[in-house]
């Protein structure tokens, strides 16, 4: 989408190009669904959740309850999200998500790099994952040479 990609653009810190566990793009969540306790593989990023669509809030007996029909938990925090607001979090901490309202959840998610890495940190990260994507192109390069 270029209105999405433009936008995204204008973002400061945006994690993009060829680098690994760098994402942006939409996620949905239907009723019923759940996405299980995680971590990500390393603390070089904060994560946006920019509500798109949020799902109903439960009614009767489930709205009673202090968990949201449509959340999210990050460590021990309980979060839900709220139309044209972001959620940010660092997800190296535990999350997981579930949906058990009547509607879908729609977030653009994106990665920015994490504000307390140094400039330089960053730099070194990025020739750190350059150097071992041209290593693994190198090896499959040199299987292909073989066969």
């Amino acid at each position: 989408c270029p209105a999405t990609a433009a936008a995204l653009e204008g973002v400061p810190g945006l994690m993009v190009g060829d680098m690994p566990y760098a994402f942006a793009f939409f996620s949905t969540l239907r009723p019923g669904s759940r996405i299980a306790p995680h971590t990500a593989p390393a603390n070089l990023r904060l994560r946006f959740h920019l509500c798109l669509q949020a799902a109903p809030a439960a009614s009767g007996p489930e709205a009673e309850t202090s968990r949201p029909a449509c959340g999210m938990r990050v460590a021990d925090e309980v979060r839900e999200w709220e139309e044209g607001r972001c959620l940010v979090f660092d997800d190296a901490y535990e999350h997981e998500v579930w949906n058990d309202s009547a509607g879908e959840r729609a977030v653009l998610l994106f990665d920015i790099w994490h504000p307390l890495l140094s400039p330089d940190e960053v730099h070194a990260i990025r020739q750190m994952f350059a150097r071992v994507q041209g290593m693994a192109d190198a090896r499959r390069g040199g299987a292909a040479a073989e066969d």
